[in-house]
C-alpha cells in the first residue's frame, strides 16, 4: 500500500475516533442543558399545603395501580396530598389524569374511588383517561378541560417537569410535592427523570405532537361526574 493510501486510512480512523468522542459529548451537554432549563422554569414548587397558593383546580398525575383497586405508594401519596389540598380549601376541583390502556388497567377510576372514600365530593373530580404521559396530561388539561390555573401534584423528582410542561400550555401552574414516605426505587426514578426532561423539552419546544386522543371540551367548572363513566 502506498503512502497516500495509508494516510487516507489514518485520516478515516481519526475521523471515526473523533466522532465517537464528540457525539457522546454533544448528548451529555444537551442533557445538561435541557435539565437545567426545566429545573429553572418548572417552578415555583411548594412542599407544604399551608404555603401553597390557591388555584381553581389541582391536576393529579397518575402512576401505577394494581387490579384497578390498589394504588401504588407513589400514586397513593399523590391522591392523599390532593385530598388534603382540597379539604384545606386551596382548590375547588381535582383533575385525575392517567392511563387507561385496557379495561383491566384504569388509573383514574382507582384514584377517583379513593378520593371519594377520603372525603372529596364526586362532582368535584374530573377524570382524564388519556393522560398517557405528562406532556399529554398537560395538553389535554388545557385543550379538553379548559384549565387556566392549577396546582400540579406529584413527587419531587417529577414536579419540575410537570410544572414546566403545564406552563408550555399556558397554564398558570405551581407544583406541590407529594412525598409522604421514602420510595424504594427513588434512585431509578431520579435517573429516568433526567432522560424524561430531555424528551419533555424536545416535545414541548420542537415537535409539539398531538396527544393520542383529543375530543370535545369538558369545562373544569362543571360537574365532574359526567366524566366518571366515559
Amino acid at each position: 500500500m502506498n503512502d497516500s493510501g495509508e494516510n487516507m486510512i489514518r485520516n478515516n480512523i481519526k475521523k471515526i475516533v473523533l466522532l465517537f468522542i464528540i457525539f457522546p459529548l454533544i448528548i451529555f451537554i444537551f442533557t445538561i442543558f435541557t435539565n437545567l432549563r426545566i429545573l429553572k422554569y418548572g417552578s415555583p414548587v411548594y412542599t407544604n399545603i399551608d404555603t401553597c397558593p390557591q388555584k381553581y383546580c389541582a391536576i393529579v398525575l397518575g402512576a401505577g395501580v394494581v387490579q384497578n383497586m390498589y394504588l401504588s405508594p407513589v400514586l397513593e401519596d399523590r391522591v392523599k396530598t390532593a385530598v388534603a389540598l382540597y379539604k384545606a380549601g386551596k382548590v375547588k376541583k381535582l383533575l385525575m389524569s392517567g392511563a387507561n390502556h385496557t379495561k383491566n388497567y384504569n388509573e383514574v377510576k382507582a384514584m377517583k374511588n379513593h378520593a371519594v372514600k377520603w372525603g372529596v365530593n364526586p362532582r368535584d373530580i374530573f377524570l382524564d383517561y388519556a393522560g398517557f404521559s405528562t406532556y399529554e396530561s398537560m395538553y389535554r388539561a388545557q385543550y379538553i378541560f379548559g384549565i387556566k390555573e392549577a396546582v400540579i401534584i406529584t413527587q419531587g423528582f417529577h414536579v419540575n417537569r410537570s410544572v414546566y410542561l403545564a406552563k408550555k400550555f399556558d397554564i398558570n401552574a405551581v407544583g406541590l410535592v407529594a412525598d409522604r414516605r421514602r420510595y424504594i426505587y427513588i434512585k431509578q426514578y431520579r435517573l429516568r427523570e433526567k432522560l424524561a426532561r430531555v424528551k419533555a423539552w424536545i416535545e414541548s419546544v420542537i415537535l409539539r405532537p398531538l396527544p393520542s386522543y383529543l375530543g370535545d371540551p369538558i369545562p373544569i367548572s362543571g360537574d365532574g361526574r359526567v366524566t366518571h363513566d366515559l
